[in-house]
């Protein structure tokens, strides 16, 4: 499966994502991610599985940021996806950072979007 494929896979999901008709302020993203990695931790994940899912959360928030956006919903997500596929395509790599200037695998794409199915369940 070619990354445009598994993008398009992972965003025709989100297109009816489970309890994000009610869209998040962005300012309450961070208060929702910290929640959702007590659960995890509540609930024993491994420490892999909680830096992954902080990791999510904190490039989340700083793409929301970096995109002024002043709410998260199934069209922010899609576009945070959007980012986690093509981000290496801009000038500054993805996330901003020089190094990150390689194509995302579609495994990386798939897992980003299971991690954030996760958050929005």
């Amino acid at each position: 499966m070619t990354p445009l494929q598994t993008a398009s896979l992972v965003l025709r999901h989100l297109s009816n994502p489970p309890n994000i008709g009610d869209v998040l302020q962005a300012r309450d993203v961070s208060r929702q991610i910290a929640d959702w990695l007590f659960d995890c931790q509540f609930q024993q994940h491994s420490r892999r599985t909680i830096e992954f899912r902080k990791h999510v959360g904190e490039k989340l928030v700083w793409f929301l940021e970096r995109e002024a956006h002043n709410q998260c919903g199934a069209s922010e997500l899609r576009r945070f996806l959007a980012h986690v596929t093509d981000g290496h395509l801009e000038p500054e790599g993805r996330w901003r950072n020089p190094k990150m200037k390689r194509p995302t695998r579609p495994a990386t794409v798939h897992r980003y979007f299971r991690k954030l199915r996760t958050f929005c369940a």
